[in-house]
């Protein structure tokens, strides 16, 4: 027999009129065992797909603990939620899986009787989950002390005139995206469905449908590539989104339809490129780092929940990377006709299905740029140990990760600041993409820094596709009567990352795990017995990078992770770039030219347009930049980027 209390809560349900005629006798005599077979009965076909869906994998709303602000008792109810091991995939005794359900029913139990007014919307989304999962393990009148205080708590917090106003706010505006898409979108559908017999949860369905719908077009551009705000929060954001989907999904009530599913596709393609391998476990005298959530089942069932192009593809990248990395391979060289986006020769090409044969022969795009949502991912591969540079511009500062064999070695603000005759000048106040260059062979961008018509900064990243390698060059020229320019850039290191100077050159290896990377300063002298002018050394957990120069300066930072090339040999010079008999002063022209063993790169870069072509080791050029390989002596250079002068 339910309890007084219990059945005094249970008769105050607002139940409709349309609602299952048993769940309604149910509320009306207070029989809580009653309610709790009716309302298992009314969701039964929703139930069984959730289970065969997700069987006894942990609470998904586990993915989003550390993206609320918990309050006690919601630290309390995640902390016990976590020791309980609700719904995971090990084998239990017997003997324990006859405690769990006790146990929880002492959780859920202890929480409902703790929680006063509104829950949290963690806490909302948790208790709404195991009603869905563990609903018929709960003894009845835990079942309906956790349905009420559910109810309770979100009608007063939704309700009436309040609903439709923090339902449809602009996610992508507000100052904690993560957050409204957790309490405006996510909690309120799935609250929604839980709670669809009583009053008032249609209203908040579409609220939070409306809200997720919302945010899909303020955070995404038309072809789906995320806002850069959001880019370096991926699993975050799209974690209320995932789940959405699927709660939605298995109540067959779709939340993507038309021109929006089409969009959420394309975000789901584009996101699982920046799926990374997790860092292997440390050493003991290795600093250890943090573990975030990781992505990689969070679009696993996006994917499974969204049908989308070249699916097959994409869960097989989802599923390499999972593991850490355990070695840094040697790409295969590029060979003409080569799709670049194969993966390797062990792995059978993909057979996709009749239905959808003329959508998959649209290759895969693995690196992405848009302007709109100002951001970029460079990728080398669907490998677990590709190369990877996240890029952030929407703000005054470039935000940047940087993975090199799927090891991330930089990850944060990417700093500048100029000095002109020893005096500061104020940083861009924006950045814009002004070139962009994706082929088999090299990814490029170009970023220029809105710094008024006097001085103007240009901001390039060359990553080598089939070579481990990439070029970070930073340049400025002033158009005032050659002042002295002083330019200083902060790379910010990964957590765990070291950084080791060599002995007789300025190169200095960056080490994380099993990676290390050759950062060699282009712009420096490379024999640490000759002076140099500007620096480039550790600090403070940055990479900083300084140079002078007469009206403009260029500082290009080369890294080479090659497996093939750990030990080769490196050298590196500043080129002589001449126009029309006459040397080119470092506010016209830069040419610098980097060897690491027998892999050769010249860079020539035109920091004001000249009036005839210039020549810089052999090359003749009118471009703006120009980035070429040096096969040999007898063998012509191999361009990598060419960039044209603007007319």
């Amino acid at each position: 027999m339910p309890t007084p209390s219990v059945s005094k809560q249970l008769k105050s349900l607002p139940v409709t009129r349309d609602a299952d005629e048993a769940l309604r006798e149910a509320v009306a005599s207070g029989d809580s065992a009653a309610f709790q077979q009716a309302w298992l009965d009314e969701f039964s076909r929703p139930l069984k797909r959730i289970r065969r869906r997700l069987g006894r994998d942990p609470l998904l709303c586990g993915w989003s603990v550390d993206s609320s602000e918990l309050s006690a008792l919601e630290r309390e109810l995640a902390a016990s939620l976590d020791v309980l091991q609700v719904s995971t995939g090990k084998k239990k005794k017997k003997q324990e899986a006859r405690k769990r359900p006790e146990s929880l029913n002492q959780v859920l139990a202890a929480w409902a009787a703790g929680v006063r007014g509104v829950p949290g919307p963690w806490e909302a989304l948790a208790v709404a989950e195991v009603l869905l999962r563990e609903g018929s393990q709960l003894d009845p009148d835990v079942f309906v002390s956790v349905f009420t205080a559910l109810s309770r708590g979100l009608q007063s917090l939704w309700g009436g005139k309040n609903l439709k106003g923090r339902g449809t706010e602009s996610v992508a505006a507000t100052s904690d995206a993560v957050q409204s898409l957790l309490v405006n979108g996510e909690a309120a559908l799935v609250c929604g469905l839980v709670l669809s017999p009583l009053e008032g949860a249609e209203e908040l369905q579409t609220a939070g449908r409306t809200s997720l719908q919302r945010w899909l077009h303020d955070s995404t551009d038309e072809a789906g590539h995320l806002h850069g705000a959001l880019l370096f929060r991926l699993p975050e954001v799209l974690a209320p989104v995932a789940r959405g989907t699927l709660w939605a999904d298995v109540f067959h009530q779709p939340l993507w339809e038309g021109d929006d599913l089409g969009r959420v596709q394309q975000l789901l393609s584009r996101a699982c490129m920046l799926a990374t391998p997790p860092i292997a476990e440390h050493r003991a005298d290795e600093v250890p780092v943090t573990s975030p959530v990781p992505l990689q089942p969070i679009l696993q069932m996006l994917l499974e929940t969204v049908e989308c192009r070249h699916s097959a593809k994409l869960s097989r990248l989802l599923k390499k990377t999972q593991k850490p990395v355990d070695e840094v391979t040697i790409p295969k060289k590029y060979r003409a006709g080569r799709d670049e986006d194969s993966e390797d020769t062990k792995t059978q090409p993909e057979k996709p299905e009749k239905a959808q044969k003329s959508e998959d022969a649209s290759p895969l795009q693995i690196s992405w740029q848009s302007d709109t949502v100002s951001s970029a991912v460079l990728r080398t591969s669907l490998q677990s140990d590709a190369d990877v540079i996240m890029l952030d511009w929407h703000g005054d500062q470039v935000q940047l990760q940087i993975f090199a064999g799927g090891i991330q070695i930089f990850a944060g603000p990417w700093q500048w600041s100029v000095q002109l005759d020893e005096k500061p000048v104020a940083a861009p106040t924006s950045w814009k993409c002004s070139c962009w260059f994706d082929d088999a062979e090299c990814v490029f961008i170009e970023l220029e820094g809105e710094c008024g018509d006097s001085l103007k900064c240009i901001r390039q990243i060359m990553l080598a596709t089939r070579e481990r390698f990439a070029m970070l060059t930073d340049s400025v020229t002033t158009s005032a009567a050659q002042p002295q320019v002083e330019l200083t850039t902060a790379l910010p290191l990964a957590e765990g990352a070291v950084v080791a100077a060599d002995s007789r050159t300025r190169e200095l290896v960056i080490g994380r795990g099993l990676l290390r990377v050759r950062a060699i300063p282009v712009w420096l002298e490379d024999d640490r017995v000759l002076h140099a002018l500007g620096q480039c050394v550790e600090q403070d957990g940055q990479l900083i990078s300084a140079g002078p120069g007469a009206g403009g300066v260029t500082i290009p930072l080369a890294l080479d992770w090659h497996p093939g090339r750990v030990d080769a040999a490196a050298d590196w010079a500043r080129l002589t770039v001449t126009e029309a008999r006459r040397y080119n002063g470092a506010h016209e022209a830069a040419g610098f030219r980097v060897r690491v063993g027998d892999f050769q790169v010249l860079l020539y870069r035109s920091l004001m347009p000249g009036v005839s072509s210039r020549a810089c080791l052999g090359l003749h050029t009118w471009d703006e930049t120009v980035y070429t390989r040096i096969p040999g002596r007898k063998t012509p250079m191999e361009g990598l980027v060419e960039v044209e002068s603007p007319e």
